[in-house]
């Protein structure tokens, strides 16, 4: 089913290994409370994840990602 713009259904979560680099992309990590998504946009470098606002490095390993929604 395709996601259509504009739409509040976000699409699945991709797995990570097939992240592209320098795109800005909600990830998702794991943790000991469970999974959840970060809510700042991440970038995939070739020296790592980094948070896509502040160009710091994250202290998590994301373990899937996808497109952004659309923000107003």
């Amino acid at each position: 089913m395709p996601i259509w713009p504009g739409s509040r259904v976000k699409p699945l979560w991709n797995p990570i290994s097939s992240a592209p680099l320098d795109h800005a992309l909600e990830v998702q990590v794991a943790d000991g409370f469970g999974c959840y998504a970060l809510k700042f946009p991440c970038r995939l470098t070739k020296s790592g994840w980094v948070n896509a606002e502040t160009n710091t490095a994250l202290a998590v390993e994301p373990i899937a990602w996808r497109p952004r929604a659309n923000r107003r």
